[in-house]
């Protein structure tokens, strides 16, 4: 037996390899779509910061809760007049407290503490509120 020779043509070189690149692409979209997110996730909460007033005798505090796409990342409370840590000088310290557990449970689902239910009650309800305007203002 004689030798043989393979005659190959440059443009059926190219075509295959652009074959094979658009395939392997292909293949690598569809895992991704299947086993990854495949797509564009959607948000929890309309990400920045949302506030509202806790109305009290001697004044008014704001309780700001400010989130990212998919989580709460500050609770603060801040007073809006100077009386307000003198006649309910527990919110400060609990608004700290909370915070950490909110942040830490991302979701006001969690056992109040009890060392001030009323105070604990009303920052918790003015946190639950800011939540839900972030998520309506997400969809």
């Amino acid at each position: 037996m004689g030798s043989r020779f393979m005659v190959l043509k440059l443009k059926d070189i190219v075509k295959t390899a652009v074959v094979a690149v658009l395939g392997v692409v292909l293949v690598i979209l569809a895992i991704n779509t299947v086993l990854g997110k495949g797509g564009e996730e959607k948000c929890m909460y309309k990400p920045g910061t949302y506030s509202s007033e806790i109305n009290l005798s001697t004044g008014s505090l704001t309780v700001e809760v400010e989130v990212g796409k998919n989580k709460i990342k500050s609770v603060s409370v801040t007073d809006t007049t100077e009386t307000i840590p003198v006649f309910y000088p527990l919110f400060e310290i609990t608004a700290e407290s909370m915070e950490e557990e909110i942040l830490s449970a991302q979701n006001t689902d969690f056992a109040l503490m009890g060392n001030a239910p009323e105070t604990e009650k009303m920052i918790l309800q003015a946190v639950e509120k800011n939540i839900e305007k972030a998520k309506a203002a997400a969809e």
